[in-house]
């Protein structure tokens, strides 16, 4: 059945709902669909995560053993600040603060941070639904004092998982600029999902 979150119908926020716009129009149903590599049943060992305190329990989506790396979902209130940190980073065409904030607490499943195993934060990936089967990545972000390239990959295949699981078929995402673009594409591969433009610039793909 669709996400029960999937229309955006509030007036009490900010929405540019020109870019919710931007993505309706035709189905490409012969467009190839990008499979999100499976994870394997060690991803989610339990008895590996002694160093995580209590309230990140619930909320861990995978663990980089070796990368000493972990991820987790939105939490609540005090991750907003985490999200506004990486403003300045993101590769997305950006929303207002308030925007973030919907997106976060309506669908925190779809909002995943990624941290070292010291609890430093070092990157966000978000997104939301527009349709009840389509979604689009408003922030994805990483600094890079780190192997940048490794989490933006890390978030951006975990935040699809999500997605599916949700039942979203189609994924857009609009770059900030043209600088921004090149970056998506050099992280993730223009042989990837990232190959079609739609007529809004905007990369689209299906999952």
């Amino acid at each position: 059945s669709p996400h029960p979150r999937a229309c955006l119908n509030s007036t009490a926020v900010l929405i540019d709902y020109s870019l919710v716009d931007a993505v309706r129009g035709p189905a490409f149903a012969n467009m190839p669909g990008f499979i999100v590599p499976k994870l394997t049943e060690k991803d989610y060992e339990r008895d590996h995560h002694e160093r995580f305190i209590e309230t990140q329990f619930g909320y861990l989506d995978y663990h980089d053993y070796p990368g000493q790396k972990y991820y987790r979902n939105f939490q609540g209130e005090h991750d907003l600040d985490l999200i506004r940190r990486y403003i300045p980073y993101n590769l997305c065409s950006g929303y207002p603060d308030v925007t973030y904030r919907y997106f976060a607490m309506n669908w925190p499943e779809l909002c995943i941070f990624a941290f070292t195993d010291t609890h430093i934060p070092i990157g966000v990936i978000m997104g939301h639904q527009i349709e009840p089967r389509r979604a689009r990545i408003t922030m994805w972000a990483v600094e890079h004092r780190v192997d940048h390239k490794v989490v933006y990959k890390r978030l951006f295949n975990l935040v699809l998982k999500r997605m599916r699981e949700n039942e979203i078929k189609q994924v857009v995402i609009l770059p900030l600029n043209e600088d921004k673009r090149r970056r998506m594409l050099q992280v993730i591969g223009s042989g990837g999902p990232l190959r079609f433009i739609n007529s809004e610039k905007e990369f689209q793909f299906y999952i």
